[in-house]
C-alpha cells in the first residue's frame, strides 16, 4: 500500500489524479488495477473523512488535465506559471471510479 497527500478533481463520477510516471503510486495502481483515496473534510470544528475505492485507469497526462488541477487548487495565474513551461510529460493521469465508500 502507498498513501500520501494528493490533489484531485471530482467530476461526479470519478476522481482525476496526477502522479509521477513510474512512481510507487503509478506502479501500484497499474499492478492492482484498483486504487483508493481518503478525503478529509472540515466544517467548522467538525472533521470528517471518507475513503473511496475502485477500479483505476491510467493514461498519459495532457497539459489541459494538469492545468485544470493546478487551476482548481491555486488559481489560473499560478497554474499557467507552473504548467506552461511543460512537465506533464513526466506524469500520468489516474481516473478512479469508486465502487465503495467508507465514511468516518
Amino acid at each position: 500500500m502507498h498513501a500520501t497527500p494528493l490533489w484531485y478533481l471530482w467530476d461526479g463520477e470519478a476522481f482525476h489524479l496526477v502522479v509521477n510516471r513510474d512512481s510507487p503510486r503509478h506502479r501500484f495502481s497499474v499492478a492492482a488495477g484498483r486504487a483508493s483515496i481518503c478525503i478529509e473534510s472540515t466544517d467548522g470544528d467538525d472533521l470528517n473523512f471518507v475513503t473511496a475505492e475502485g477500479p483505476v485507469s491510467v493514461s498519459p497526462l495532457t497539459r489541459e488535465d494538469r492545468y485544470r488541477i493546478w487551476e482548481h487548487y491555486r488559481g489560473s495565474e499560478h497554474a499557467h506559471r507552473v504548467v506552461d513551461p511543460g512537465g506533464h510529460e513526466t506524469k500520468v493521469a489516474l481516473v478512479l471510479r469508486p465502487e465503495s465508500w467508507i465514511p468516518s
